[in-house]
């Protein structure tokens, strides 16, 4: 069961996961999806260290 009781939310931050797929064939929607998030005030993070998923 869902806590209804949820700590408040200080900051907005987000890390995305940009594929080598995304990187490769959608690097446009990548940044259309990191605009959009900075436009609502989201911070956007990309972990370090990233790796291929073996996406096929």
């Amino acid at each position: 069961m869902l806590n209804a009781e949820r700590a408040p939310v200080t900051s907005k931050r987000v890390q995305l996961m940009a594929t080598c797929l995304c990187d490769a064939f959608y690097d446009d929607v990548a940044a259309a999806t990191v605009e959009v998030l900075e436009h609502l005030g989201v911070e956007v993070l990309f972990p370090e260290g990233q790796t291929c998923c073996g996406q096929p």
